[in-house]
């Protein structure tokens, strides 16, 4: 389908993200050592590392990994790792609107080194393809770094 002024034929085919009473379509499980959102086809050779936001399994995250396990017609497993190991920054702080929640958010970051996911790939992708074979990845995340995989 040609796209229309410009956006993505997407825009005009795929639903928009469901607001309220969403069900996930994958399971969580523990690869790396950290509890992983796990969606998509295990068979599927092509694989997407997710790499969230500061808010974490946000039920709007965990659609847009469905979405990309399932959205496109070719067959994609996804994985993401809760890099900040079940304590996201609160959606509440931010933009911070006073002076609380501007310390609560940089005490929330204090501990967080801004390439916290980065070290930790290799292992995840190794427990990964040990387990469901090789596959060809892709990434996607907020991450300010170069990342091969």
């Amino acid at each position: 389908m040609q796209s229309i002024n410009g956006h993505s034929a997407a825009c005009c085919n795929i639903p928009p993200v469901v607001s309220k009473g969403y069900t996930p379509k994958g399971t969580y499980e523990t690869i790396g050592g950290l509890k992983t959102y796990v969606s998509g086809s295990p068979s599927a050779k092509k694989a997407i590392l997710v790499i969230y936001d500061i808010f974490g399994y946000y039920p709007q995250t965990i659609q847009g990994a469905d979405i990309l396990a399932r959205g496109s017609g070719e067959e994609y497993q996804v994985f993401m790792p809760d890099f900040f190991e079940g304590e996201p920054a609160k959606i509440e702080w931010y933009p911070p609107v006073n002076d609380e929640q501007m310390k609560a958010l940089m005490d929330w970051f204090a501990p967080r080194k801004p390439d916290i996911a980065i070290e930790r790939i290799p292992s995840i992708l190794k427990d990964i393809e040990e387990k469901y074979g090789e596959k060809s990845w892709g990434a996607v995340g907020n991450q300010e770094h170069d990342l091969t995989i």
